[in-house]
């Protein structure tokens, strides 16, 4: 008799664990009932890339597919400009955006995914100018220099207030894309680039422009950088099922952002 009742738990057990591998599969599979709109840039090395048949390609786009592969989702890339992006995505008319800082403003309309990876915020100038001393973006001001920034990207909170300033009048402007600066920053037309020095730096590589401009030892800003979802269109078990994905896809060693990973 006490074997049976063994015998009975185990197989209970086991019904119970079978059981909850099935639910949790078919939770997966009913999240994961519509295609997700993923915002990609059309041209922002090494993250973003576009060809000229329309295929995206970059580290960004590539960490979004294991992601997505992971979570046994389907999803579509869709071209946005960074700010409109965030205005469909408060709308709910985009579901996830990468890249993106957390700031309590944003947590009102969007979930943020568990970091994924590393950004550092600086200066992109002329190579001649490495040597001058900045310690602080109002130096740009007392200096006389010009310099650019992208338009409704997170830049820390320094900058916000920065913003704030005269000394930010002065010396700064936005821009929608910061790499149709690059030119105007060469033909020093402005002085400086406020971007993120990873990909400005292997862009500079890239065009064999890195005898010419490079990134000052100035760091505005380091962080951690996550996904944005939405709140009207992505629920917090879709979330939790995302943040899984991207616990798996750090771990791989084809995780193509394995040498800045987050802190």
């Amino acid at each position: 008799m006490r074997l049976g009742q063994h015998s009975q738990t185990i197989l209970s057990r086991g019904l119970l664990t079978a059981l909850a591998i099935l639910f949790s599969v078919a939770a997966q599979a009913a999240m994961c009932e519509r295609a997700y709109t993923i915002r990609v840039t059309k041209n922002f090395p090494p993250y973003y890339m576009t060809d000229e048949s329309g295929t995206h390609s970059g580290l960004e786009v590539q960490f979004a597919r294991m992601v997505m592969k992971a979570a046994g989702c389907e999803f579509r890339l869709v071209i946005r400009p960074w700010r409109r992006a965030l205005l469909q995505l408060e709308m709910g008319d985009l579901d996830i955006l990468g890249v993106a800082s957390r700031t309590p403003e944003r947590e009102v309309y969007s979930h943020f995914s568990t970091p994924y990876r590393r950004e550092v915020v600086g200066l992109a100038v002329r190579r001649m100018d490495l040597n001058r001393e900045i310690k602080s973006l109002e130096d740009l001001a007392r200096m006389n220099l010009s310099a650019v920034y992208l338009r409704g990207a997170y830049h820390g909170p320094n900058f916000a207030n920065f913003e704030k300033t005269e000394a930010h009048d002065k010396a700064f402007r936005p821009v929608t894309t910061v790499f149709d600066s690059v030119i105007a920053l060469q033909k020093e037309r402005i002085d400086a680039i406020l971007t993120d020095m990873i990909a400005m730096s292997i862009y500079f590589d890239d065009q064999g422009l890195d005898d010419v401009l490079a990134v000052h030892d100035y760091v505005e800003y380091e962080n951690n950088v996550h996904f944005m979802l939405s709140r009207k269109s992505v629920s917090d078990g879709e979330v939790h099922m995302i943040n899984a994905a991207i616990q798996q896809v750090l771990a791989n060693p084809e995780n193509p952002f394995a040498r800045w990973l987050p802190k």
